[in-house]
């Protein structure tokens, strides 16, 4: 696993208002468009600026929960789209799921 790729909670909280977004412009262009992404809104397949705001809230509120203290952001972020697009509970359940697992394999 890539370092970038095992950042968490510390590293969401350690970025202020300002780079919170700057933050997800360079996830975004560094992630592309992924086959089978969560889609933010009919037709688009990756994060759009336009989202950001609803991300970063969600995102905030994700880790407050101290469970998911340790879950990788890129993960944090496709459960914010899809509870952004109403993907169904149980997709959802289960992507969280996974990824409080992983925390047990990864670090």
């Amino acid at each position: 696993m890539l370092p970038e790729d095992k950042l968490t909670k510390k590293f969401w909280d350690s970025l202020d208002a300002k780079a919170k977004p700057i933050f997800l412009m360079g996830y975004r262009h560094g992630a592309g468009p992924q086959p089978g992404a969560p889609e933010t809104k009919r037709g688009f397949l990756v994060l759009s600026a336009e989202h950001f705001p609803k991300v970063i809230e969600k995102l905030d509120a994700f880790y407050k929960d101290k469970d998911n203290e340790h879950v990788r952001i890129k993960l944090a972020i496709d459960i914010a789209l899809m509870e952004m697009t109403s993907k169904p509970k149980a997709e959802i359940d289960a992507l969280l799921k996974k990824a409080r697992e992983e925390v047990l394999t990864s670090f």
